[in-house]
């Protein structure tokens, strides 16, 4: 009988080193995991990050290709006017100066909006990225918890188990 139990624990002994060894395994995987985790969404929102910006800059080079052929046909137009009504002109020059102003600011407005837009857009895709890797990082703790807690039930229904048979063996 003791043989039997002495048995039975070194057994118990080479489970529990086992699942130690288990356990650290899982442990080194995880930090793995976690530093890969990391650096790919470091290394995605530095892309993001540089992608955004050269939309956000063709974008703005496009406006200001636009604005300058703006100027350039409106240019144009009010010395074509000039040259054939002097008087004309100076009216629709003070005129079209004004709306060029109120042109101009409204694009100076709606740029700012561009890139008010495009630089929030960073910072969500920033704020999305950190929630996803700590849902990540809740996920594999479950895990790890959930692997520690069937542990602590196994060895203390093994340690009940023992105590049973040596508290049987002694009676």
């Amino acid at each position: 009988e003791e043989a039997r139990l002495k048995q039975e624990k070194d057994t118990l002994l080479k489970i529990q080193e086992y699942q130690a060894q288990q356990l650290a395994a899982l442990e080194a995987q995880k930090k793995e995991l976690n530093y890969q985790k990391r650096s790919e969404g470091t290394r995605r929102l530095m892309l993001d990050a540089r992608l955004q910006e050269q939309k956000r800059l063709y974008q703005l080079e496009l406006r200001l290709k636009a604005i300058e052929e703006d100027k350039a046909r409106i240019k144009a137009e009010a010395e074509q006017r000039a040259q054939l009504k002097r008087i004309e002109e100076e009216k629709s020059q003070i005129k079209a100066q004004a709306e060029e102003r109120a042109r101009l600011q409204a694009v100076d407005t709606e740029q700012e909006k561009i890139i008010a837009a495009a630089e929030e857009k960073v910072r969500l895709k920033a704020i999305e990225d950190e929630i996803e890797r700590i849902k990540l990082q809740a996920e594999e703790q479950a895990r790890i918890d959930t692997i520690e807690s069937e542990q602590a039930q196994i060895i203390a229904a093994t340690e009940a188990r023992v105590k049973a048979e040596q508290e049987a063996k002694i009676k």
